[in-house]
């Protein structure tokens, strides 16, 4: 099993990332309806929800939408594509190549995706129907779902960084002895990417080591 981590730029969501440009969207799951349109479980931070949801209303791409929840600044929403959106899916493509999506993190860069294909193959062709839905896709990296030396863990080169100078800053001593703004200082990017990057770094430690441990 490989796992590939992407950045594509959709124009699902494009018109709510514009209005609201400090919007993060997590993707709790994502579904295929039986009319062949989309419905997906979004956490949403950083806009307030009456100018996230009027972003929502003039977005082409989304049909309807439904607040769930509200909880620790943060708020879970039931969101449905349009029927114009469903030509962008890539959704069934990836369930017929064995594929699943692990995390799926949007922002008005685009939305940065952690998927498990079984083979090369099944990654490239993935690739390639972005490409012919007119989805700009680029792979970031590539790797087996356990690392073969026994020593990444499936973490990336910068997931691995980041997790690093936390230990060795401080930021995982109790008390903390560094913050997210200082360590991403040190690395020259901002808090938010910091941040989601030492946040996937910790979910993939986990899922191949403990987690992996747990289903066995």
């Amino acid at each position: 099993m490989l796992i590939v981590e992407l950045t594509l730029h959709s124009p699902v969501f494009a018109g709510t990332f514009e209005r609201c440009p400090e919007a993060e969207l997590t993707v709790d799951s994502q579904n295929l309806l039986e009319d062949g349109t989309i419905q997906m479980l979004v956490w949403v931070v950083g806009p307030a929800l009456d100018a996230f949801e009027a972003a929502l209303d003039d977005d082409w791409t989304i049909r309807e939408y439904h607040q769930l929840a509200v909880e620790s600044g943060r708020a879970l929403y039931r969101v449905r594509f349009s029927d114009d959106a469903a030509e962008f899916s890539v959704h069934h493509r990836w369930i017929e190549l064995g594929g699943r999506l692990l995390d799926a993190v949007g922002t008005d860069e685009g939305w940065e995706l952690r998927m498990r294909f079984p083979s090369r193959d099944a990654v490239q062709a993935f690739y390639e129907a972005c490409s012919e839905r007119g989805v700009d896709t680029e792979i970031r990296a590539l790797y087996a779902a356990l690392d073969d030396t026994g020593n990444g863990f499936g973490l990336t080169e910068k997931q691995r960084d980041a997790l690093t100078l936390a230990f060795e800053e401080g930021y995982f001593d109790v008390p903390r002895r560094v913050n997210l703004t200082e360590l991403a200082a040190h690395v020259d990017v901002s808090r938010q990417s910091f941040s989601r990057r030492l946040t996937r770094g910790l979910h993939t430690l986990v899922e191949n080591t403990v987690a992996d441990a747990t289903d066995s």
